[in-house]
């Protein structure tokens, strides 16, 4: 069996450095994305090979640009929206 990698990174650490919300990488995780590992307490670590797989995912990047899952993002239609109430 093969050991098991050791992270350094919590969740909250991770979700604020890529301004996404927690929830968003828990999906990523649910969804076979992102495999962190876990502590005796069943706390995700994740390394940096988890931070490079992050950023592999494709819509990081729409998402890192205000979409929704950022906090403090608009979802492209509030975005519209405020546009045409001017």
């Amino acid at each position: 069996m093969a050991k098991k990698k050791v992270g350094g990174l919590t969740i909250s650490i991770v979700a604020e450095r890529y301004e996404v919300h927690p929830q968003t990488l828990r999906s990523y995780e649910r969804e076979g994305l992102l495999w962190p590992s876990r502590t005796k307490g069943n706390t995700r670590l994740y390394t940096e090979e988890d931070l490079e797989q992050l950023e592999l995912i494709p819509d990081i990047d729409a998402r890192i640009g205000g979409q929704p899952g950022r906090r403090g993002g608009r979802p492209p239609h509030a975005q519209e929206d405020a546009a045409n109430a001017r």
